[in-house]
Parts: structure tokens; sequence; C-alpha cells
């Protein structure tokens, strides 16, 4: 699913439910570590072998330690792939040398080719492909780990594997989960996340359907799509996150026998206003949602009436700026997001928020044009395709003739209302006035003087 949609949430309730009768053991895959060596799968052992993290606890003595009281025989091969600080002369630990070796050679390559060569060259040298012998080893080493970790006292899963974001597996990593599934090991569950097929670049693209393809041989994997919440789904999660936060005040057990004398159930407790609010202003994204809430809770937005029973916004005030107001969480959250797009994507986001929470590709090109871009039509098309994949807008409406040619929709709209007041804010105030005039010339607007009345007024509110 979509950055947002609730995988990291719902990977969590997996391990609070689990972690009592199974081991879990969690790795995970970062855009800023793809050229890693066997990255994600020195997670998943250190967290087998209670390696916290520390460089001095990955050196030969420590780690060999740790093997022995995990009652597991050390693969010296294996483990200098994954912990490459062990030895000195390992195939890693001599790529590692000859990375800083290149560094310290082009130490003065200024021009932007060098720069690449040298990164081309570093990311070669760091990620040295593991040999299959080698990889075999890695795999049985992590086999052996396993078992001696079971302690068989039932039939059903002791071992619970959680790798997140496999799309940004390093390549040695990905190759050792691809023969871990297919290896079948007893008693293990392996559970894997990932971005949309769509929201992610083509070389990841590539890895995640070979992936796909390998689950889809296997009899007992599953694939479970996440999507944004219905208005009911949404309003029954904003009662839970409000209803977790007061269960545990005084304010609620002073009022909690009273509830259930009125036989009340907990999602009657939160009002039909707070669930509508949060619902139009995150259209049923889960992390939106929890974010927003928690923000609505810790400012003291959210009070418990005692004439309706229920917990609804303090005042009027509180419920303008739950309206109104961005958090700062939410805000950090999507311009984070942001920040990862091209620039030409970047910069067609912010036009269209500037726009309004609905836009058109006539009025995107209008304002392009004005700016001097050279971006045609059809690469336009394909940014608003990728912003939609990414979660940021989604067509307005799906017309008839549009779906049977194939075309794109004319009109755009934002995923939620704070996606678009987030991007929003990113504009200075003087741009989204130009924007807004633009897109909408307005008669106060249309000489020197008028503009700079219209303006002052704008800036004033």
């Amino acid at each position: 699913g979509e950055q947002g949609v609730g995988k990291t949430a719902f990977i969590r309730e997996i391990r609070n439910i689990v972690s009592s009768f199974t081991n879990v053991v969690f790795g995970a895959g970062f855009q800023i570590e793809e050229n890693t060596s066997c990255f994600s799968i020195r997670q998943i052992i250190s967290s087998m072998l209670g390696i916290d993290g520390d460089p001095s606890e990955m050196e030969s003595p420590a780690v060999l330690a740790k093997c022995q009281q995990a009652g597991v025989k050390p693969d010296k091969v294996a483990l200098g792939h994954i912990f490459p600080n062990m030895a000195a002369g390992h195939s890693h630990a001599s790529s590692s040398k000859s990375s800083r070796n290149i560094l310290r050679s082009s130490t003065k390559a200024n021009d932007g080719k060098s720069k690449r060569d040298l990164q081309r060259a570093m990311n070669t040298a760091v990620v040295s492909s593991i040999k299959t012998k080698d990889q075999k080893a890695i795999v049985n080493f992590f086999k052996s780990l396993v078992a001696s970790s079971h302690k068989g006292n039932h039939n059903g899963i002791e071992t619970v594997i959680i790798i997140e974001d496999i799309q940004w597996l390093d390549a040695n990593s990905y190759e050792v989960v691809l023969d871990l599934i297919k290896e079948k090991i007893p008693k293990v569950a392996i559970i894997l996340t990932s971005r949309s097929l769509n929201a992610i670049d083509k070389d990841a693209q590539y890895k995640l359907k070979q992936l796909l393809e390998l689950l889809k041989k296997q009899p007992n994997a599953y694939e479970l799509k996440l999507e944004h919440l219905s208005e009911g789904d949404t309003g029954e999660l904003c009662a839970k996150l409000i209803l977790d936060y007061y269960r545990a005040t005084a304010e609620y057990k002073q009022h909690e026998k009273s509830l259930k004398v009125l036989g009340m159930q907990e999602t009657d407790l939160v009002s039909q206003n707070i669930k509508k609010v949060v619902y139009q202003r995150t259209n049923g994204l889960p992390n939106h949602i929890t974010l927003l809430v928690r923000w609505m809770i810790e400012s003291k937005n959210v009070v418990f009436h005692e004439k309706s029973h229920e917990f609804d916004f303090s005042n009027e005030i509180s419920m303008l700026q739950a309206e109104n107001v961005v958090p700062k969480s939410v805000a950090d959250t999507i311009v984070f997001r942001l920040n990862i797009l091209a620039g030409d994507a970047r910069n067609v986001l912010k036009i269209a928020a500037g726009i309004g929470s609905v836009f058109t590709i006539d009025e995107l090109f209008k304002v392009l044009s004005h700016d001097g871009s050279k971006i045609k039509p059809g690469e336009l098309n394909n940014i608003l395709t990728k912003l939609k994949d990414a979660g940021f807008v989604e067509p307005f409406q799906k017309r008839e003739r549009q779906i049977r040619m194939r075309r794109l929709p004319h009109e755009w709209t934002f995923v939620s209302d704070v996606t678009k007041q987030a991007v929003e804010s990113l504009l200075p105030d003087l741009r989204r006035a130009q924007i807004k005039e633009l897109v909408s010339p307005d008669s106060r607007f249309n000489s020197p003087e008028k503009r700079k009345k219209g303006l002052g007024k704008f800036f004033s509110t």
C-alpha cells in the first residue's frame, strides 16, 4: 500500500499479538542504504543474536561469543559478509578498502561527471555481489540460528520474520530473502511490506515483481492490500485513539459507571462532529487520522461533555482549529514525501496547491507557461500519474468518454484536505496570490493600483 495507509501500524499490531508466544525478528529496507551490502539481513541476524548495533559488538570475538550463547556453530564465511568488521582481508572488507582508496584518490573531483563516476565506483565497491555458495552459507547459518531458538513446545509458528519496505532492500539482502522463501523453513512465518508497484522506481519495481511472482507459487502465501478507510471505519479509529488516551484519566473513570448504566458503546462516546471533521480532512488515510487526532487531544480541543455523555470539541474555536490547522506532525510527513519527488513533480504539485483543492490540466499549463516552463502535455500527464501513484492527488471525476479513450482525467483533486494545505504552506504569499490571479483573474487586480490594494488585503488576511 501507499505511504501512510497503515502498513507500519498493522505490523505493530501483529508484533503486539504474537510476541508473547513467538520469537519476532525485524529488518527493513531503507532507501539510503540500498547500496550497502547485506544491510537488511544484518539487522535480522543481529536481532536474533541479541546484537544492539554497537560496532564493537560486530567484531569477531563479540559475534563468535554471541553465536556460542545462541548454541549455533559460527560460519565465518557467512558472518564475514554479514559483519564486515569481523575479518580483515575478507572479500567484503577488501571491497570496503577499495572504496576508501577510491575516495582518497578522488577528493579533488569537483565536476559533475567525476562525481557520478565516483558514486558509481563506490556503489560497485560497497555492493560486491556475493557468490552463490556464500549466499547459501548465509541461508544455512540463518536456518541453524532459527532451529536453535525453537523450543519445540508446540506445532505452530515459533519465529516471525518481519521485513518492512522490501522495495528498498540492498541487492544481497534481496537474494537472501528470495532463498529464505524458497527454503520453506519449518515453524517460520515471513511478513513483508512494500509500497505499491506504481509508487516506486523501475529498479525497485523489477525486484518487487520478481518477489511477487515467487510468492504466488507458494501454497501458504497471502497478499493484503491496504487502502484508505471508509467514513465509518475512520470514526471507529477516531474513537479508539481518543478513548485509548482518556481511558487512563480520572475524568474518564469518573463518568465510566454512568456510561455503563446508559448502555452506550465505546464508539458512541465520540461525537459525530469529530468523526466527520477528521474524515473530511484526511480522506480516511490512517497515518493522517492518527496524527490529527493526537494533535486534537494534546491541544485540548477535545473534552468530555457531561450533558451529551460524549467527547466533543471543547468549543467552536476548537472545531475551527480542527477544520483548518495542519499539525506540524502531519505537515512533516507530507513534506518529507514531497522532497523525495523529482523537481518538476514538486513544482507541479505546489502550483496545484496554489490553484485550489480541485484543479485542471489547463490551469496547470497556464501557470507553467507564465513561468516559462518547457513541460509538454505528455510530460505533464506523466507527472500527474506519478503524483497519483505517490498518493498526493487523484482524479476528481471519472468520465466515461475519458475512460473509454484511455485519457487522463481533466480535473484532479488532492487526496486529502491536509495534504493540499501542507503543500500550499510551502508557497510564499506573493507566489500564492500570483497563481490565484493567473487562473482566476479578478477585477480587483486589473490595474497596478487595484493589484497593490488587493495584495495588501490578501497579506493582512
